[in-house]
């Protein structure tokens, strides 16, 4: 039993800190925090303070002594992804001599940012290479408490923060041969544990910093079997190899743009046709055309130089309305104070929207703006 040390209500949920509290936060070292129930209440997330660790609930525990039942997959989830984190920045750093800026655990993957502009496909291989290298072979990972004094007689990966009192304790964590970092988190207490790393994206970030996407252990055989899946009812679906679904692909693409371009070739010609004879709407002084069609000819269409004062055009998903001498501007802000369900903006001469409105509803409120202009 944990006693409650302080509860409080914030934006309608409920705060509640231990004398003896045994969660980690969430965002603590980068890494995800804990969850679980409080008298069988789930934790939504676990927030620091002022120095204080709060788990935050949608409802009051009403009592001043709880149980906390805490989420122990998840723990060794977490164990998991933030020893591969320590094993993936000691081997980039021993491959690439790159080291790791920052560290970000998320529910689905973890990144870590890497201090380089830009780094080749085979140096990652490599260094992913060596790292799983590393689990196989089962290493110890260990923990050691020294003072911060002493703490920097080691050779740590990375470097301590120099605000911290040389007589305060600090966390090493060791895999012997490999990495010694200083670090307040979970981890597993041999890398056989972890199983596999992936690697799955890479891409470049400001400041001139490279993101590595990774996760590792059950995350890693999810993640694998889905691929397996996909990539085999492709290879269904197209009826080849997966070993040339790449192929496939990059085939069925160059058919898609020349099939649109040909489409577009054609909405040119139907648009210039039908612009000969469109509806229209007398309004005091004003002619609105109008017309209903599908996007490869609207689009054409509203390119098209008419004599009309106001073009109004819809296709199934939105409207085009185009005038020089009206202020579409106006009207659009006028029909989106009618239907404030409408979405999108509008410049001088050119706007577009998305609502659910015929093209009917469209004319009539558009009529009844004309009107009162």
């Amino acid at each position: 039993m944990y006693k409650i040390k302080e509860i409080k209500e914030v934006e309608g949920k409920f705060w509640v800190s231990f004398y003896k509290n045994p969660l980690y936060p969430d965002g603590k070292g980068g890494q995800l925090g804990d969850r679980g129930k409080i008298n069988g209440i789930p934790i939504i997330e676990v927030r620091q303070s002022d120095k204080e660790i709060w788990a935050v609930l949608k409802q009051d525990p009403k009592c001043r002594e709880c149980e906390i039942e805490l989420d122990e997959k998840r723990r060794e989830d977490i164990a998991i992804q933030h020893t591969s984190q320590h094993i993936l920045s000691a081997c980039f750093i021993e491959i690439t001599g790159i080291p790791t800026l920052s560290f970000h655990m998320g529910e689905e993957y973890s990144t870590i940012d890497l201090d380089i502009k830009d780094i080749s496909d085979e140096k990652i291989e490599m260094t992913l290479e060596m790292a799983n290298n590393i689990i196989r072979k089962c290493l110890p990972v260990r923990e050691k408490l020294v003072t911060y004094d002493e703490a920097k007689h080691f050779p740590l990966r990375k470097k301590l923060s120099p605000k911290l009192h040389p007589t305060d304790t600090i966390r090493l964590i060791e895999i012997p041969g490999l990495d010694l970092a200083a670090c307040s988190g979970f981890h597993v207490e041999n890398t056989g544990k972890i199983g596999t790393i992936l690697i799955i994206k890479k891409e470049r970030v400001k400041g001139g910093l490279t993101r590595i996407y990774f996760i590792s252990g059950h995350r890693a055989d999810r993640y694998a079997l889905n691929l397996i899946h996909i990539v085999q009812n492709l290879s269904s679906i197209f009826k080849v190899p997966y070993q040339k679904l790449p192929e496939k692909g990059e085939k069925l693409l160059k058919e898609l743009k020349e099939e649109k371009t040909e489409i577009a070739k054609i909405g040119t010609i139907l648009a210039e046709k039908i612009a000969q004879d469109l509806p229209q709407k007398k309004v005091k002084k004003y002619t609105i055309k109008y017309y209903e069609g599908e996007e490869y000819v609207v689009v054409p269409l509203a390119k098209i130089s008419h004599e009309e004062d106001l073009l109004v055009l819809k296709t199934k998903d939105r409207f085009i309305l185009v005038s020089q001498i009206l202020s579409i501007k106006e009207l659009v802000t006028k029909l989106k104070e009618k239907y404030p369900e409408i979405k999108g903006g509008a410049g001088k001469t050119q706007g577009n929207i998305v609502g659910e409105l015929s093209l009917e509803e469209a004319i009539e409120a558009l009529t009844h703006i004309i009107e009162n202009l």
